[in-house]
């Protein structure tokens, strides 16, 4: 059943990009994962292995450009989370285990960051031509595509100073 798909909670209280996407197509997500994602591995990137999985899903979808467009983003996405999650664990340590009120400003910060950013990084899905999306991401000064090198940069640079700092992130 298509109500069985979604994990309604999950969806309605997600903060991060990835907590999103698994609470959508939950038994479609869990096939791509083993199917796709793990048989990635063997390349040795996770960051490889996602761009190859939304590859497949954005052509799975259909061979438009906007399909395309929209889960590269998520790869992005993924990617400076995770990053941020490693930088702020490295220097600030684990939010979830902070006061009450720390985790609840953690939470709303992470909240209002992801229907803010994912809205605008899923509207190319909508709008499928190139033509559309440019003409959308000029209308808002190419906030999204910005957002997305942006994104990718911080990204790098965040795991620059991880692996350069002396202390070591213990797994959480």
């Amino acid at each position: 059943s298509r109500a069985l798909s979604v994990n309604l909670y999950e969806w309605e209280f997600a903060t991060t990009g990835q907590e999103l996407m698994n609470s959508i197509n939950v038994s479609v997500h869990y096939w791509i994962i083993y199917y796709v994602y793990k048989r990635c591995k063997f390349m040795n990137s996770q960051t490889l292995s996602l761009l190859i999985t939304a590859i497949f899903i954005a052509n799975w979808h259909g061979v438009y450009i906007g399909f395309m467009l929209t889960f590269i983003n998520e790869v992005s996405i993924i990617k400076f989370e995770r990053s941020l999650e490693k930088f702020f664990h490295l220097y600030i340590g684990d939010y979830r285990k902070s006061p009450l009120l720390i985790r609840l400003i953690c939470y709303v910060i992470l909240f209002v960051y992801l229907n803010v950013f994912i809205g605008s990084g899923m509207l190319p899905f909508l709008l499928l031509s190139l033509e559309r999306t440019l003409l959308y991401w000029k209308a808002v000064y190419y906030f999204t595509p910005i957002v997305f090198f942006a994104k990718l940069v911080l990204s790098v640079l965040m795991d620059f100073l991880v692996r350069m700092s002396p202390q070591k992130i213990k797994k959480t």
